[in-house]
């Protein structure tokens, strides 16, 4: 059958002509990724490295521990000793903190704690539970289980003086912040973090508490990315919110390209009147990447960048505003960060329902998993719902030329 003198197969291929101007998923990370560089580096204290990325080596300038330590409360004896007495002679204390000067002498003892430095002539601590205490002395117990060099920290077990204590590229968490503080370390050199601006526009929009007016609706997206970026450890990233009035978006885009490193703009990135992003961008000297993934949600994402800044325009429908910020925004600026990988925690799960659909756009379902890595895709996947996001602690990825998958096949999930 034909209409108007067209092909009846004319409507499918312009639905395709329309997906293959789109470009991939794995095509769109790519691109992104290409435009990251590390920031310049910057040397912070401890207290300020919580999450930063390590942009040198960091050396130890002392053995750890600093001497033979004991690893626990005891007595400090010569184990040879052990062969000729079982009963010892107290000859002192040696406490954590002090110095000790005294030596041990054969068949002498002295009394020790957790943290305090071995006297000079001894090489074992027998704990304090293994021994009775006698006048002037103690008498060892249990001295089959005693063990030459037992219960002592050698001088530089931990790492000797000039090695290197955490390498370039190092991601610091409590553990290693820790460590640094150990070994008498005060500050290291990091990457700096980007800064990062986020603009929402649209004349619907009004702020949460206030009440709504015409066809208002609360503006969720700012907070939402607020959130994402504070999950991150980026601390009181400024947002704004702008009308749908190309002028506005001109003056507000171009003062957020001078402040910020990375810009994050919310709606106004489709094909409508009032979706005036994408010419305004251009208009202000914004190179596009690409507008257009071949994905759901979140297809009319669009990413450019002048100069060094990095501008991710996204939907304005929430749903697809996380999913854009999962997939393509935190990588990124994981990248820029000197992250040593670039990785989105991804494994396979079994699914507990069947979901179809049609070949061209990769899907973005969210999910739940359990810990037995049961995935379920849930109910309500449409891009404006947070209520299922709320719900949701995975994202099933069904690539493109997917029809769908089956109750009890494996499925690629990123995990929150």
């Amino acid at each position: 059958m034909q209409t108007a003198g067209f092909p009846a197969f004319s409507f499918i291929n312009l639905t395709f002509a329309k997906i293959l101007r789109m470009i991939s998923t794995s095509e769109a990370k790519q691109l992104i990724l290409d435009k990251c560089k590390p920031l310049s580096v910057t040397e912070l204290p401890l207290s300020k490295l919580s999450n930063e990325v390590l942009a040198a080596d960091v050396k130890n300038k002392t053995d750890s521990p600093p001497f033979h330590q004991s690893a626990m409360d005891g007595y400090a004896i010569r184990f040879d000793d052990t062969k000729s007495f079982t009963h010892f002679k107290l000859t002192g204390e040696v406490i954590a903190g002090k110095a000790n000067t005294q030596k041990l002498m054969k068949g002498t003892a002295m009394r020790i704690f957790t943290g305090a430095e071995v006297p000079v002539g001894a090489d074992t601590v027998v704990m304090q539970e293994h021994t009775i205490p006698e006048k002037k002395g103690l008498l060892l117990t249990q001295l089959s289980m005693l063990k030459m060099g037992a219960n002592i920290r050698v001088k530089g077990s931990q790492i000797k003086r000039g090695q290197i204590a955490l390498p370039t590229g190092h991601l610091l968490n409590a553990a290693s912040i820790g460590y640094l503080a150990m070994l008498g370390i005060d500050k290291a050199k990091i990457y700096k973090r980007p800064s990062v601006g986020i603009i929402a526009t649209g004349n619907e929009l009004q702020l949460p508490g206030k009440p709504l007016s015409g066809s208002q609706i609360y503006e969720s997206n700012t907070i939402t990315l607020q959130a994402l970026l504070a999950e991150m450890h980026f601390a009181k990233v400024a947002a704004k919110r702008v009308r749908d009035n190309e002028a506005f978006i001109v003056t507000t885009l171009k003062k957020a390209l001078n402040s910020y490193d990375v810009l994050l703009i919310t709606g106004g990135i489709s094909v409508g009147d009032y979706d005036l992003v994408a010419p305004v961008l251009k208009k202000i000297g914004v190179k596009t990447i690409f507008h257009k993934v071949a994905q759901k949600p979140g297809k009319p994402f669009l990413f450019g960048t002048k100069g060094k800044k990095l501008i991710f325009a996204l939907p304005g429908n929430p749903a697809a505003v996380i999913t854009c910020f999962l997939q393509y925004v935190k990588p990124a600026l994981q990248k820029m960060m000197g992250y040593p990988s670039i990785d989105i925690s991804s494994f396979m799960a079994v699914s507990q329902n069947d979901f179809s659909k049609k070949t061209g756009l990769t899907h973005f379902l969210k999910a739940f998993v359990t810990t037995k890595d049961e995935v379920e895709v849930l109910s309500g996947q449409e891009s404006y719902l947070l209520s299922t996001y709320a719900m949701a602690n995975c994202l099933i990825e069904v690539p493109a030329e997917s029809n769908g998958f089956l109750k009890g096949e494996l499925v690629l999930v990123h995990r929150f």
